[in-house]
């Protein structure tokens, strides 16, 4: 069987770093090479060591900190604290997809801030940690801070995630009073979704309604 071998240039973009930093790995001797003319060439096995396993993707510090929306400072201080774990290639961080996907409960999906929720839901942030902190919604706590997955989102709205109306949203539509549009949702004549205190109506509910109202 014909051994696999990478350049210089390969590694580089594998390993997310300049070319002159691989070419000072081989020379401190962390990455094993041969040296064919003026060129190097690293075999398969011997990136294998360096990655610890298989080759796979890998994330940088910004890259979970760009997917997870938080400072890449923060990011940092988890995978010091072992919370994330990484590879320490020299003096560069860097997490395997695999070891990504272990962190937030072996599922890569989408993930959601507070803020982003609540303007999803139309409600404000300090009530989006409230209905999280009565187990109303699910969320992921990294470090300090609240990471909703969607297909927790998804059950909170009993579906895939579709713009919601607020009572005032429909009121101003049909231009009635948001008072005659609660009566109807409490008669169950417009379907709706009560998230804690609030209700909000998912927009193909609202047209089904419209819909059944035609004459």
């Amino acid at each position: 069987m014909h051994q696999k071998f990478y350049t210089i240039e390969e590694v580089a973009s594998l390993l997310h770093v300049h070319r002159t930093y691989v070419a000072s790995l081989i020379e401190e001797k962390k990455l094993s090479a041969l040296k064919i003319g003026r060129s190097y060439r690293i075999r398969h096995i011997d990136l294998e060591k360096l990655f610890g396993g298989k080759i796979e993707k890998l994330f940088t510090i910004n890259n979970l900190a760009k997917i997870l929306k938080i400072n890449r400072v923060y990011i940092s201080r988890l995978i010091k604290e072992g919370e994330i774990k990484a590879l320490h290639i020299g003096k560069f961080y860097r997490i395997k997809e695999s070891d990504f996907q272990s962190f937030i409960e072996g599922k890569r999906v989408n993930l959601y801030t507070i803020e982003d929720v609540g303007a999803i839901l139309k409600i404000h942030r300090t009530y989006v940690a409230s209905i999280i902190r009565h187990n109303i919604l699910s969320a992921l706590k990294i470090g300090r801070f609240y990471r909703i997955r969607e297909d927790e989102l998804e059950k909170l709205i009993q579906g895939k995630l579709v713009p919601l109306l607020s009572l005032d949203d429909i009121a101003e539509t049909l231009k009635v009073h948001r008072t005659y549009i609660g009566r109807l949702v409490r008669e169950g004549k417009i379907k709706s979704l009560k998230i804690g205190k609030f209700y909000r109506i998912r927009e193909d509910d609202f047209n089904t309604f419209l819909k059944e109202s035609e004459i």
